[in-house]
């Protein structure tokens, strides 16, 4: 015997709805719901194909409507964070600069070495040469 298809209520959808806007991950959201991965995406064009792609009879994503729900929790984030650096809060306001106004933390490295240079022994002219194999080859 089938088992009857899941269906979502008002809540049920809601509840998506929030859980894609503070990032939840899609097995989180099927753990949350307790459907899934092909369930979901199944309810998710059911329910708010229209709402997602206006007009448009293609089949949605997961990943489309997670980044059609998730935009409002974006837009809080960055809220926060704005008033954060607003409030003084120092790590925030660098942190919004070096990802909004291309600010960069300086490092100044400064390296010191100590190089110390022999001058090479000179080579023993070819005279004293020739002499030292000499009194070696000779006996006495």
């Amino acid at each position: 015997m089938a088992r009857k298809p899941v269906e979502w209520s008002d809540n049920d959808i809601r509840q998506f709805k929030e859980l894609c806007s503070i990032f939840c991950t899609e097995a989180e959201i099927c753990s949350i719901l307790g459907v899934s991965d092909k369930t979901l995406v199944r309810l998710i064009n059911k329910y708010l194909r229209d709402e997602i792609t206006p007009g448009s009879r293609s089949p949605v994503t997961f990943e489309q409507a997670f980044e059609h729900y998730s935009a409002e929790g974006k837009r809080s984030l960055r809220r926060a964070q704005r008033a954060a650096a607003e409030a003084g809060d120092r790590q925030m306001l660098l942190w919004l600069g070096k990802q909004y106004l291309g600010q960069v933390d300086k490092k100044e490295v400064t390296q010191q070495a100590t190089i110390k240079t022999e001058k090479p022994k000179e080579a023993a002219p070819i005279d004293d040469l020739y002499k030292r194999a000499a009194r070696l080859g000779d006996p006495a």
